[in-house]
């Protein structure tokens, strides 16, 4: 089984903020109906690396029925 782990320091000590809150919020949310949540693509592969970026984008990925997931989210969150 392939090592785990916890970027949860990195990801505050890296990300903006409000970025940050989004991560947080979404975790909660993933919480609350008991899916597992993960934080995907450049961003962990740029906080491996130790690399910090201007341009953040963060890829989310949610076991389980990802459908309804949009309308959890405040509208602050929302993709235009």
């Amino acid at each position: 089984m392939p090592k785990q782990m916890n970027l949860a320091g990195k990801i505050e000590k890296s990300l903006p903020g409000e970025l940050v809150a989004l991560v947080n919020e979404a975790i909660a949310i993933a919480g609350n109906r008991k899916q597992p949540l993960y934080l995907v693509g450049g961003v962990v592969r740029d906080l491996l690396l130790g690399q910090i970026s201007d341009a953040y984008d963060l890829d989310l990925v949610v076991e389980g029925d990802a459908v309804g997931w949009p309308a959890n989210l405040p509208k602050k969150w929302a993709a235009n």
